[in-house]
């Protein structure tokens, strides 16, 4: 497997879409972890709770190597391909009066 692909089977895991933030990787992590938690899952059920709770890890433990180690671009271009609907608003009104 290259690195992509790495990327693209934890993306698969964790249910994720090809586009997600921070928060959707970690709050979709909470969430498959309390459904496969080990200490969660009927005693029957346990062993293969425990593989899918190490596979979801695994999975967001990529996810987050591959964000800490991405390198940002601060460009006034860059910020506007990426400016979400109500970002604009957002910025003007809490960081107007900090500069």
């Amino acid at each position: 497997m290259n690195g992509f692909e790495f990327i693209e089977k934890a993306c698969e895991i964790l249910e994720l879409s090809s586009m997600a933030t921070r928060d959707e990787i970690k709050y979709a992590y909470r969430d498959l972890s309390r459904r496969y938690h080990p200490d969660r899952c009927s005693e029957k059920n346990k062993e293969s709770c425990a593989e899918k709770f190490r596979e979801i890890t695994r999975a967001k433990d990529i996810l987050f190597s591959y964000i800490d180690s991405y390198r940002y671009i601060f460009t006034e271009e860059e910020f506007k391909n990426h400016l979400a609907p109500d970002s604009q608003a957002h910025f003007e009104r809490f960081f107007f009066d900090w500069f």
